[in-house]
């Protein structure tokens, strides 16, 4: 008599059904990391656009700050070429006077190096506006929006200062 009870017989290797739902778990998985990374990369993308929009919106204010200034030490009106704006005007970091005859009202802006200046190219990445508007015989409210698109999806950087005539 044989005793077959005790022995179990032991199979080697997967199954196909196995190994398909390992191939599913693992394909699952990559999936799930390449989408993590697009996503980063793609906020990685709109974070730096971003940082460009604020430095461009301050240097818009730097820009009116800076005519302001020079009126004071030529000994102009402090508002001298700093007219209230019912249009917005383009401007770029050599911008003396308001409105700049070199820039168009588009404010188109493309890099040159480490600069921004003045372009009259629609396909430019930024366009920036500046805005004045008089608020006391004194004050000036200065408003700089900068805009962009990012894969199709337009975004918008403001900011706002108030100058016056404090001499």
């Amino acid at each position: 008599m044989r005793k077959y009870s005790n022995i179990k017989i032991i199979k080697k290797g997967f199954t196909l059904l196995e190994v398909m739902v390992a191939i599913f778990v693992i394909t699952v998985g990559i999936m799930g990391v390449m989408t993590i990374l697009q996503r980063t990369i793609f906020l990685t993308s709109v974070s730096f656009s971003r940082l460009t929009a604020a430095y461009l919106a301050q240097e818009g204010i730097e820009i009116v700050r800076n005519v302001r200034d020079t009126n004071w030490l030529e000994n102009s009106a402090w508002d001298d070429g700093l007219p209230a704006s019912p249009p917005a005007y383009g401007v770029d970091y050599q911008t003396q006077t308001l409105p700049d005859p070199n820039c168009s009202s588009e404010g188109y802006l493309e890099f040159d190096g480490n600069f921004s200046k003045c372009s009259a190219n629609p396909l430019a990445k930024f366009k920036r506006k500046i805005t004045i508007t008089k608020t006391l015989p004194d004050s000036l409210d200065v408003s700089v929006q900068v805009f962009w698109s990012e894969k199709g999806k337009p975004y918008t950087f403001s900011a706002q200062e108030n100058l016056y005539n404090w001499r």
